[in-house]
């Protein structure tokens, strides 16, 4: 009987007419099919935007890891030609000199390594909200929060109970690292 109640829904059309029923399931199927590129086309986008994501992420830690680690192997490689060369030609005198300064800086990449392995690298309170303000959300921001003041650092995330959230947001800055082209 649900022919009957799809013919008193359309009651201004034929009843008899095949047209208009083809037409009818014709137009739900391509309904169904729609709805299903749809969801299917925002599936892929979301997986496309995370792939971007962690590719970016990945860039930009490889690019930074990259800055830092050239820097060793620069000094790494300067002391043991300095080595080498010292040995073929007697220079004894320099030889702990040279070795120690190996170690000092075989010290120092290992530090780098324990900083870039780190996984208690905070953002900064003014980077998020960077984001936030690019993301047209900062009515999201606390009240009472002043945008110019977190810039210049002078804004203290706090819970609560009014410890410091998010620690030491200073900013680490190497000296001296080379231009990666």
């Amino acid at each position: 009987m649900s022919w009957v109640q799809v013919a008193v829904s359309r009651s201004s059309e034929d009843i008899f007419d095949e047209d208009a029923d083809e037409m009818y399931l014709l137009q739900k199927e391509w309904n169904s099919t729609m709805k299903k590129r749809l969801t299917e086309g925002y599936r892929d986008g979301i997986e496309a935007g995370k792939e971007l994501g962690l590719q970016e992420g990945f860039n930009q830690g490889y690019r930074h890891g990259a800055e830092l680690m050239v820097t060793c192997g620069q000094f790494k490689g300067t002391l043991n030609a300095l080595l080498s060369w010292c040995h073929s030609n007697g220079c004894d005198s320099a030889l702990s000199k040279i070795n120690n300064l190996l170690d000092v800086v075989g010290k120092h990449e290992e530090d780098v390594l324990k900083y870039l392995n780190s996984t208690d690298q905070h953002p900064h309170l003014g980077h998020v909200l960077d984001s936030v303000q690019d993301m047209d959300l900062n009515d999201t921001a606390p009240s009472g929060t002043v945008y110019s003041e977190v810039k210049a650092g002078k804004h203290e995330d706090v819970d609560s109970s009014g410890g410091n959230i998010c620690g030491n947001n200073a900013v680490v800055s190497h000296a001296a690292v080379p231009e990666i082209v």
